[in-house]
């Protein structure tokens, strides 16, 4: 017959604490990840205001030219 010696209980909570550490880190990362997300769509969204100012601009620009 052959038995399996038991761990002894450090092994076991070093174990618990491995994986609560990998849950914990996971859980930070998708946060990290949401904030890049809205931090990345604010700026695609001010660049996008931006192009909207500056063609309005230069339109205008054109709209001066052709009364003078």
């Amino acid at each position: 017959l052959f038995f399996f010696k038991p761990k002894p209980a450090s092994q076991i909570l070093s174990g618990l604490v491995g994986s609560e550490m990998c849950i914990r880190d996971r859980a930070k990362r998708k946060k990290q990840e949401a904030k890049d997300l809205k931090i990345k769509k604010a700026k695609d969204k001010k660049l996008r205001l931006r192009k909207e100012i500056n063609k309005q601009i230069e339109d205008d620009a054109k709209t001066f030219k052709m009364y003078p």
